[in-house]
C-alpha cells in the first residue's frame, strides 16, 4: 500500500497545479484565481505598507507553524537502531498528534536550550487511545526534553512478562512482527541478573523480565517492599513523592499511606531491536502525559552509511512516503 501517498501527491497536483493535461476550463479557472490573489495581494501591500505587510506576513506563517507542530504533526529523526529493521537510522518521520488528543504547548523556554517552564495546557478529545502495536514517540520519562521511539508492548492493566525472549502480554506470546530482528542469537539464562534493568535488585535481565502488572488509572497497589521497587517511579512521574520512614512506613506526599491508586494509565514499550533497545526493561512505565503522538508516514530517508556518496545515492527512495505499520 505504499503507493497510496505517491497517488494522492500525483492527483493533488494535477488537481491544483496548472498543466497541460488539465481541461482548458479548469486551467481557465486556477488562472483567474490565482490573478485575483494577486490583485487581492497587491492591495494589501499597498494599503499597510511593507513594512507592515511583511511584518504581518511572517508572524502568520511563524504561528501557523508553532500551533501546527504542537498539536497537528511534528518531524522526527531516527537517531539509533533500536527500531531496524522496522524504522532506519537516518529515516524522517511525520508524528500524528491529533490520533492520542492534540493538546496545547505545555512548556516554555528558549529554543534548543533546557532553560523553560511548564505551563498549563488543554488536550482536545482522542480519536483513540494506543493500543498494542502501534509505534509511538514518546517523552522519555528520565528526561522530558528527550523524545524516544519505540513500540507499545503492554497497556494498561495488562500483565507483561519476557520470556526467552518473547514478550508474553495477559499470558500470550506478542504477535511476532516482519520486521523485528535480534542481534544476539543467544538468550541470557534466567538465573542471571542484569544490574542495569528494571527496577533495580529485580534480579531480571532483557530476556527473562517479569511478570508485571502496567499500571492503569484507578489502579490500586497496596504500599510493600515489592511495589516500592515496581512503582515507584511511576507514582513519582505522577507528581507524587513516595518516601520509605526508618520503621519500615510508606509517605505519599510526607503523609502516611498503607496504599496508592494511579490517577493516570501507563504503557509499556519496546524496540523492534529487541537485543539493542534501551525501553521499559531498563527505564520502567510511561505515563500518558508523556505520548507525543503516533508515528505516521516516512516523508523522507537518508543512508547514513553511504554520506561520501552522491547526494542521489544517499536517498533510500524506496522508503519515501512510507506508512509505518
Amino acid at each position: 500500500m505504499n503507493w497510496i501517498p505517491w497517488l494522492v501527491v500525483v492527483v493533488l497536483c494535477w488537481i491544483f497545479i496548472e498543466n497541460p493535461l488539465q481541461p482548458k476550463a479548469w486551467r481557465e479557472l486556477l488562472a483567474a484565481r490565482k490573478d485575483r490573489r494577486r490583485k487581492k495581494d497587491l492591495d494589501k501591500r499597498v494599503r499597510k505598507g511593507p513594512a507592515r505587510y511583511w511584518l504581518e506576513f511572517v508572524g502568520s506563517i511563524v504561528l501557523f507553524l508553532f500551533f501546527f507542530r504542537a498539536m497537528v504533526a511534528e518531524a522526527y529523526r531516527i537517531p539509533s537502531g533500536s527500531m531496524e529493521n522496522t524504522l532506519l537510522i537516518g529515516d524522517f518521520l511525520l508524528v500524528n498528534k491529533v490520533i492520542y488528543g492534540s493538546r496545547t504547548p505545555d512548556w516554555v523556554g528558549i529554543p534548543f536550550s533546557r532553560m523553560g517552564t511548564d505551563i498549563p495546557y488543554v488536550q482536545l478529545p482522542a480519536l483513540r487511545k494506543p493500543r498494542p502495536g502501534d509505534i509511538l514517540v514518546f517523552r522519555y520519562p528520565m528526561d522530558p526534553l528527550v523524545n524516544y521511539i519505540k513500540r507499545l508492548v503492554a497497556g494498561p492493566g495488562q500483565t507483561i512478562q519476557v520470556v526467552d525472549k518473547v514478550p508474553m502480554v495477559d499470558g500470550h506470546p506478542f504477535a511476532k512482527l516482519p520486521e523485528q530482528k535480534h542481534a544476539d542469537d543467544f538468550s541470557m539464562p534466567d538465573f542471571y541478573a542484569d544490574p542495569q534493568i528494571f527496577p533495580l535488585g529485580s534480579g531480571w535481565n532483557r530476556d527473562f523480565w517479569g511478570p508485571v502488572k502496567v499500571p492503569q488509572q484507578g489502579m490500586k497497589v497496596d504500599l510493600d517492599a515489592d511495589s516500592w521497587r515496581l512503582y515507584r517511579e511511576a507514582i513519582q512521574l505522577e507528581g507524587h513523592n513516595l518516601a520509605v520512614t526508618g520503621e519500615g512506613a510508606f509517605l505519599v506526599d510526607g503523609k502516611p499511606a498503607t496504599s496508592y491508586t494511579f490517577e493516570q494509565n501507563h504503557y509499556f514499550m519496546m524496540g523492534d531491536n529487541r537485543d539493542r533497545s534501551s525501553d521499559s526493561r531498563y527505564w520502567g512505565f510511561v505515563p500518558e502525559k508523556n505520548i507525543v503522538g503516533k508515528a505516521w508516514i516516512i516523508y523522507f530517508s537518508v543512508n547514513v552509511d553511504k554520506l561520501k556518496e552522491e547526494f542521489w545515492q544517499l536517498i533510500r527512495w524506496n522508503r519515501l512516503l512510507r506508512f509505518i505499520d
